[in-house]
């Protein structure tokens, strides 16, 4: 299966904590338009962030369909 990536710069680090599954949560649950639109198979931190003590960091989220990446960057995600 592929999947598309789509890099969401300055995020939160308080508004995607947990694991995946409440990450993919937290994202719908603050971008509500997406949530039947979009397919999220995984939201990350890049890991080399993780260690610093950053509080916006680089968050990559991972979609089924090249139209779904789409519409995470005109949404303005988060």
């Amino acid at each position: 299966m592929k999947e598309f990536a789509v890099i969401a710069y300055r995020i939160q680090v308080n508004q995607v904590q947990g694991s995946l599954d409440e990450g993919i949560e937290q994202v719908y649950k603050q971008n509500l338009g997406l949530y039947r639109n979009v397919d999220i198979l995984q939201v990350a931190f890049r890991k080399r962030l993780i260690r610093s003590s950053c509080t916006t960091r680089l968050l990559i989220i991972s979609v089924v369909e090249l139209e779904q990446a789409n519409r995470l960057i005109d949404a303005g995600l988060i």
